[in-house]
């Protein structure tokens, strides 16, 4: 029962472990030139995956995907808009437009949010404005000229008059209060978050995986991959140097006051966190566990990586193994020759029961084609179903950069393929995506999404809550007393 237990471990922690590791030996090694005259090994290791991640962004850059890139930029300070059209035939069909404009300046820790729609005749508007001292809201439709605002510090003496307006009781102004404080708190800690100037010390996490790699078993071989001369490093990691390594992980983020910051920060922008909870005393607590129980565990551990590196340090190809007594996992990742060639990912588990040994293997491809300016890309992943029968499904876009025509798709064996299309066009500052109308029996749906960055944050000025008076309760009473006519001589259930 006890080795059922171990097992059981080691397929959920020890895992995760593991992969962890080689995060950390392959890709967290940044700025390791620092050691090149002692450190000769991980610095190849690190370039690697310098290069690796140049090639990975080359592929997706042939992709719609690239316009996550843009979204981003934009997202961080300029603005992204989203335009939707809903028409239906027929006298009394459903025909509807909104327009949403989202801008932002983490730098500067605001953001804004324009809104307009028209839908069976009426039309509807709405703004927001953010920042770290106050909130504002404006619609023409219903608030008329103007923005209304608070400021979160002093919400509570400036909203007394308004609130006694509305008859409402003083605990009814705490509560109000309460969830402003929150809100407040949560929209400054997720700009202090992305405002981040990477001032984290890493030199404890250097100084650690420069020992670590060290003190383990390597192997440098000269060999082939796909042709091509590489040189194959190998690193073997057994049950004592895991230990070792996540104890000596556990000590220094322990003592990670900007890490602990960080995850505090995210904490606080959660509604379900409890106060008094944490997750990184989560995270340590679970750290903490790994390290006693690899001390415990029977069954012994033999992790190897291999690094296929070839000239200009760039990695054909990974291999991680994991092999404990009867459980044996291989995943292989090869690049091929260059950026745009055909690059697969092999991940098997063998396990032997009863002397009796089984291999299950996923296998994905991907396929990159040039056709004279037109990106093919093409996933597939070959799988076995439950009847152990290998089966494979296929993702796809098809994309020409100049123009911006494209198609995404999705193929299986099962069912016809299943695609849609449109049009993305990427400039050095901007994009424009549109897809093809969706069309739905009689109804016509478009949509259309841009971007644009740098662009400036609109500036809004706002009557503070502690001037808001009878007028404006009045005009709000008398613009939604008119929707709700209107809405109900079209017939619309509200």
């Amino acid at each position: 029962m006890e080795n059922a237990n171990k097992s059981r471990f080691w397929k959920s922690k020890a895992a995760i472990t593991a992969f962890v590791l080689v995060f950390v030996l392959a890709a967290g090694a940044v700025g390791l030139h620092a050691f090149n005259a002692w450190f000769g090994t991980a610095l190849t290791i690190n370039d690697s995956f310098e290069n690796f991640g140049d090639e990975f962004v080359q592929r997706i850059e042939t992709t719609p995907l690239t316009s996550i890139y843009r979204l981003s930029e934009a997202g961080h300070e300029g603005v992204i808009t989203a335009d939707v059209n809903v028409r239906q035939a027929g006298l009394f069909g459903i025909n509807g437009d909104i327009n949403a404009r989202f801008y932002s300046s983490i730098e500067n820790e605001s953001f804004a949010l324009m809104l307009n729609a028209a839908v069976m005749g009426m039309d509807f508007d709405a703004r927001m404005f953010v920042d770290g001292d106050s909130v504002a809201i404006g619609s023409d439709a219903f608030l008329g000229d103007g923005n209304f605002g608070v400021f979160y510090d002093t919400f509570r003496t400036d909203a007394q008059n308004f609130f006694n307006l509305m008859d409402l009781t003083q605990r009814d102004l705490e509560d109000v209060a309460e969830v402003l404080d929150l809100m407040a708190e949560q929209f400054r800690n997720a700009f202090a978050s992305l405002n981040e100037d990477g001032e984290h010390n890493i030199q404890p996490y250097l100084t650690m995986l420069n020992n670590f790699i060290n003190s383990i078993e390597q192997d440098r071989l000269n060999t082939s991959v796909n042709g091509v001369s590489v040189e194959r490093i190998s690193l073997e990691i057994r049950n004592d140097d895991l230990v070792r390594l996540l104890s000596d992980l556990y000590d220094i983020i322990a003592e990670d006051n900007y890490i602990r910051l960080l995850m505090d920060a995210r904490d606080a922008q959660d509604p379900w966190m409890r106060a008094g909870n944490s997750s990184f005393e989560w995270m340590l607590e679970d750290l903490r566990y790994a390290v006693e129980e690899l001390q415990d565990l029977d069954e012994e551990i033999l992790i190897t990586i291999n690094f296929y590196i070839g000239n200009g340090n760039r990695l054909a190809r990974l291999y991680l193994g994991v092999d404990v007594e009867n459980d044996y996992v291989a995943i292989i990742m090869d690049m091929g020759t260059h950026a745009l060639d055909t690059w697969t990912l092999e991940i098997s588990n063998t396990q032997t029961f009863l002397q009796k040994e089984t291999t299950e293997t996923i296998l994905v491809v991907w396929t990159l084609t040039d056709h004279a300016g037109t990106y093919e890309n093409r996933i597939t992943v070959t799988s076995p179903n439950w009847r152990g029968e290998m089966e494979a499904v296929a993702f796809y876009s098809i994309w020409t950069p100049v123009g911006g025509d494209f198609t995404l798709g999705f193929e299986n064996q099962w069912e016809d393929d299943m695609s849609f299309g449109g049009n993305l066009v990427i400039t050095d500052d901007a994009m424009t995506l549109r897809f093809d109308d969706i069309v739905v029996d009689d109804v016509t749906i478009s949509i259309e999404i841009g971007a644009e960055v740098g662009v400036a944050l609109p500036q809004a000025t706002f009557t503070n809550i502690s001037e808001w008076d009878q007028d404006l309760i009045d005009h709000v009473e008398q613009q939604i007393a008119a929707f709700m006519f209107m809405a109900s001589l079209l017939g619309l259930a509200l």
